[in-house]
């Protein structure tokens, strides 16, 4: 990985899949969080899907994958650390943006805060692929990449990633 700048990375882009970052946190941690049946959760109110919303995040590698295979879902994977200032751009901003909650509805949700990994760190970014954090990568049902963004990004970056994946899921 490199050293942290101050000014937020803009997202990379390359003729391969696209690249996807996103935010921090365990959103629907705690006591008042409670998850609905599509993967979102909103606190305080159990399966509501207003615009307070949050995605709800796996924080297993191994439980969120097979779970997408079980369930033949995409994936999200959001790859933060707390250092990373376009880290918390995102999770202040994409992470809850209305529209990026619609559109991940559908995907098993796992973020990986490479802070808190220790060893695994180097592990996570290695079998992903990142060289940037934050980084998010899209994979669709079949477990092939199919985007990932690197730094921060707005929703419109991400939106056309997550309804590609969601395309090529049967």
């Amino acid at each position: 990985m490199g050293a942290c700048t101050s000014a937020a990375p803009r997202p990379s882009r390359s003729t391969e899949a696209p690249v996807v970052d996103v935010g921090s946190g365990n959103a629907g941690s705690g006591p008042s969080a409670s998850p609905s049946r599509d993967g979102v959760t909103e606190p305080g109110a159990p399966h509501s899907g207003g615009a307070d919303a949050m995605l709800v995040w796996e924080t297993s590698v191994s439980e969120a994958q097979a779970r997408a295979r079980r369930q033949r879902r995409p994936m999200l994977v959001y790859l933060r650390a707390d250092w990373s200032a376009a880290a918390l751009e995102l999770d202040r901003g994409v992470w809850s943006d209305p529209r990026v909650l619609r559109a991940a509805r559908g995907f098993v949700a796992l973020k990986l805060d490479l802070s808190a990994a220790e060893g695994d760190a180097e592990l996570y970014a290695q079998h992903f692929g990142v060289r940037a954090v934050p980084t998010t990568v899209v994979l669709d049902a079949a477990g092939k990449q199919v985007g990932m963004l690197a730094g921060a990004f707005e929703a419109e970056d991400l939106l056309p990633v997550l309804a590609k994946a969601d395309e090529e899921t049967p």
